[in-house]
């Protein structure tokens, strides 16, 4: 999301321009235009990654190891005599279309794994051996295991010193790229070749470019329609802008619901609220409203950060998967601290009145529960913690057949087609769309805004980053004061645990994240004139603008949010999921209570209801003196 960042630095690749550059690890031996194309090796050898932790891939962003084996017609002592001079190579699979190269012309053809190099000229893969094997079935193998290093180097701008970083980095234009995709991995003696294994290099193994972040999303509605009974429909919001040259796109999204009825009943439900509000909110209270479902939106607009896309794309597989199947899915809450929990849980939160130390806010002490606050440093970013030891955690299941009888999902993987496909922030015109929701001035924005006017969502969440410390709306003050605040505050701070709890409580790396309203106010170390302690938003993250997606979605009634990732690799892609199941189960369980106050929100609006009393509190200073701007905004 990028607002004004003074509290987290950026982990960022080692300057700007690394972004513009073209290849960084092997330089393309472009061939000649009239040089004769050669055969494609053959793939009669196998590539395995031996350190059973994901895909049989190269990840830039995970070390491994990796065995490859290439059967051979040589007796296990001709292999010995040559085994010495063999070269093993990793050859680039153009044909697989893995990019477009009109917009990716500078991709590496590849060369021999030994001259590969990392970001810091170091060699990307290590520990390179080749010997003999011969298998149970007498078949002769070459065999070749190495390892691999993190590709990744990042720069700190405060300390001005570069470091190796697992993530894909927050780079506007997907240069990496130029370095990943499919290739051979091909031994050769003398110039013959004796074989070839497969594999693909990702920045990590969740990675997807665009064009398969198309194909995933029709390969889940195949999928559901051959081994579910759910409804899953691929519908089309539009087509983006298709500025500069560039093709317009299709922008798809996906309904995931128990059927078509319960999107049908909602559309109803929706035009009710708009309309009669009064009524639906009886029809809730009494019961009349019957059998119902509440729409839950995820998405990602900046793409750019790419695992946020990544996990709203899983989110998806993980509804259908098991829809499949019988059994539920397993999953991890904090539900309470140990004593030891309690105990670092006040150190890091810092002594009541001293100077920096979190204050809690009083509009919300009585919501928040700081489960999944604890850093593995008190003031370091997310990253892995003992959870045992200072949570209580539970293992709790849910089926998606469970959850789709009080929600259904309307599920964005991209919004940015665009900017997507080169890895960019922007769209094709330059514009950030997520500056564009107020004046809605882009083709992709006006789609979407459309999307969101229609259905209505009760929950929304669209994810970002790169905020290392992992954060979590809702959004500390100034709020946009045409918000109904008091009414979108009932389940702002507990749906953003919700999620928060979710994500950190099921990965393996990032196992604690940050809340602006929650803990962005500190103590000045003075006292006001009454002997309270003062307070301060030293660095506020603030929904007074409408012109992010979320917060406009907040004027249609939405619980919404923009959630910060701290890194782009496998176990956000992962967390990210889990993150969302938490909160549907959530949302799901108080369903009656986000409709009513959705229906509230539009009963104000028809009623022209003076709710300055309610939602005044709100709209507090830089102090958080409530209801200090209150006569400046109402």
């Amino acid at each position: 999301m990028a607002k004004t960042l003074t509290h987290s630095k950026k982990l960022v690749a080692l300057l700007l321009a690394v972004a513009l550059m073209l290849s960084v690890c092997v330089v393309p031996n472009a061939a000649a235009a009239n040089e004769t194309t050669t055969a494609a090796p053959a793939k009669t050898g196998s590539f395995t990654n031996t350190s059973d932790d994901g895909n049989d891939w190269i990840s830039l962003t995970t070390e491994r190891t990796f065995k490859v084996s290439i059967p051979v017609d040589m007796t296990a002592e001709e292999a010995e005599a040559i085994a010495d001079d063999v070269v093993w190579t990793l050859d680039y699979d153009e044909d697989a279309g893995y990019l477009d190269t009109t917009l990716y012309p500078h991709h590496t053809e590849g060369g021999e794994i030994s001259s590969w190099l990392n970001e810091n000229d170091e060699p990307l893969f290590k520990d390179i051996d080749t010997k003999v094997e011969t298998a149970e079935d007498g078949t002769v193998n070459i065999v070749l295991t190495f390892s691999n290093s993190i590709y990744f180097w990042g720069y700190d701008w405060y300390t001005q010193e570069i470091f190796e970083d697992a993530s894909a980095p927050h780079a506007n234009g997907g240069y990496y790229l130029d370095i990943c995709g499919w290739y051979y991995v091909t031994a050769s003696v003398d110039g013959e070749d004796l074989g070839s294994a497969y594999t693909k290099i990702n920045p990590y193994d969740n990675f997807h470019t665009m064009k398969e972040i198309y194909a995933d999303i029709d390969a889940i509605v195949d999928y559901a329609k051959e081994n579910t009974n759910i409804y899953v429909e691929k519908r089309s919001m539009g087509m983006s802008a298709g500025k500069n040259g560039l093709a317009s796109l299709d922008m798809p999204y996906l309904i995931i619901a128990k059927d078509k009825a319960a999107t049908e009943k909602w559309l109803k439900i929706a035009e009710q609220a708009e309309t009669d509000p009064q009524s639906l909110i009886d029809d809730i209270k009494d019961g009349s409203i019957g059998d119902y479902q509440v729409p839950v939106l995820y998405s990602n607009v900046h793409s750019n950060e790419v695992a946020a896309s990544d996990g709203v794309l899983g989110f998806a597989w993980m509804l259908v998967k098991n829809a499949a199947v019988d059994t539920p899915i397993d999953y991890k809450m904090l539900t309470g601290f140990t004593s030891k929990g309690e105990a670092e849980l006040a150190n890091q939160l810092g002594q009541v009145g001293e100077a920096g130390s979190v204050a809690i806010p009083e509009l919300i002490k009585d919501k928040a529960t700081y489960l999944g606050y604890i850093r593995a440093e008190k003031d370091g970013y997310s990253e892995k913690v003992d959870l045992e030891k200072y949570y209580t955690v539970e293992d709790k299941n849910v089926s998606t057949k469970e959850l789709l009888e009080d929600v259904f999902f309307i599920i964005v993987p991209e919004e940015n087609v665009e900017g997507r496909t080169y890895v960019t922030r922007t769209s094709s015109g330059g514009y950030d769309l997520n500056r564009d929701n107020s004046f809605q001035t882009q083709a992709e924005t006006q789609n979407m805004t459309q999307m969101i006017a229609t259905w209505n969502p009760v929950s929304f969440a669209e994810f970002h980053g790169r905020i290392e410390q992992f954060q979590v709306e809702p959004c500390d003050p100034p709020h946009e004061p045409n918000f109904e605040y008091d009414l979108l505050a009932d389940h702002l701070v507990t749906g953003g645990e919700a999620l928060g709890i979710g994500a950190v409580a099921n990965n393996g790396a990032h196992n604690s994240y940050v809340t602006p309203q929650r803990d962005y106010l500190s103590y000045t170390g003075e006292t006001n004139a009454d002997g309270s302690y003062k307070t301060e938003w030293y660095d506020p993250w603030d929904d007074m603008s409408t012109s992010y997606t979320p917060q406009y979605s907040m004027l249609h009634g939405t619980v919404a949010y923009t959630v910060e990732v701290p890194a782009y690799d496998d176990y956000m892609a992962t967390a990210l999921p889990y993150g969302m199941l938490t909160q549907s189960v959530y949302i799901a369980d108080e369903k009656d209570s986000y409709l009513t106050d959705q229906a509230t929100i539009y009963l104000r609006g028809i009623t022209n209801t003076n709710s300055d009393e309610e939602v005044g509190p709100w709209l507090t200073d830089r102090y958080d003196v409530e209801g200090a701007e209150a006569d400046i905004f109402r």
